[in-house]
């Protein structure tokens, strides 16, 4: 979900550059195409097409921006994305240390293949680096925000709540269960129980038919606060979801958890 929401954040950054990238004739013609064929998703396509405009100039910010949204929007090959990735780092080091976009495109690729700790490090510069008349209500910045507070969630780092939680009145995280869910699990980690209860009550209200946030809601009750009543309530909520998806692993489990409550 969090993916397909920044792919087309990223087509909007790109597409800035659509008359200014690349020169001269032929690399303009090559960038346009891969832009006309993102919009139709057909990645694998636009990728070969982007990089033939870094063929054409390895030294090319822009087309390396869009050769990494492209590796990175669909299963491409193992090659591929490092060739992106390691061009992308290139420049970052180098012609684009400034540019916060290269930045985000770098982190945004690790961030796909749940290199949290990578991802982190470049979304951290893109962040510092971004302009702060673009922060109000850039979607971008947004995307950046969410993206940095995962990473932390992920790290265990409590900077990652700072992050996460002025989300809470944007869409479309506000909608996104895993967005609270995410929330409340680093709330737990860092033994903020009463906030991680209250997290995970928002991503239950969200969608009432996962049996997760019930669970771990039961599970405070039950060994951080030792309140049977209540643990004994959300568990069974749990049971009957897990019941009805099927799984029995966790019925099984929640049924011994259950029926040692009952004997206490």
């Amino acid at each position: 979900m969090r993916r397909t929401l920044i792919i087309p954040v990223l087509i909007a950054v790109v597409s800035l550059f659509a008359l200014t990238s690349c020169s001269p004739t032929d690399p303009v013609a090559e960038y346009n195409a891969a832009l006309q064929l993102i919009e139709q998703k057909d990645y694998p396509a636009a990728l070969e097409r982007a990089k033939k405009c870094v063929r054409m100039n390895r030294e090319d910010v822009d087309a390396i921006k869009l050769q990494t949204l492209c590796a990175f929007s669909y299963d491409s090959e193992t090659a591929e994305r490092d060739s992106a990735q390691q061009n992308l780092k290139r420049m970052v080091k180098n012609k684009a240390k400034d540019d916060y976009q290269a930045y985000f495109f770098l982190g945004w690729s690790y961030f796909q293949t749940y290199s949290y700790t990578e991802a982190q490090e470049y979304l951290t510069e893109a962040y510092k680096l971004m302009p702060k008349e673009n922060m109000a209500n850039s979607k971008t910045y947004h995307d950046l925000l969410y993206m940095i507070g995962i990473c932390c969630a992920h790290n265990n780092l409590p900077q990652g709540l700072e992050y996460l939680r002025p989300l809470e009145k944007i869409s479309p995280f506000k909608e996104w269960p895993e967005y609270y869910m995410n929330y409340a699990m680093l709330a737990y980690r860092l033994k903020r129980y009463n906030e991680a209860i209250s997290w995970f009550g928002k991503a239950q209200k969200l969608d009432p038919t996962q049996p997760q946030p019930y669970l771990n809601i039961a599970v405070i009750y039950d060994t951080n606060y030792g309140a049977t009543k209540y643990a004994k309530l959300w568990y069974t909520n749990a049971l009957v979801r897990y019941q009805k998806q099927g799984n029995s692993l966790y019925v099984k489990k929640i049924q011994a958890r259950l029926a040692a409550l009952i004997r206490k």
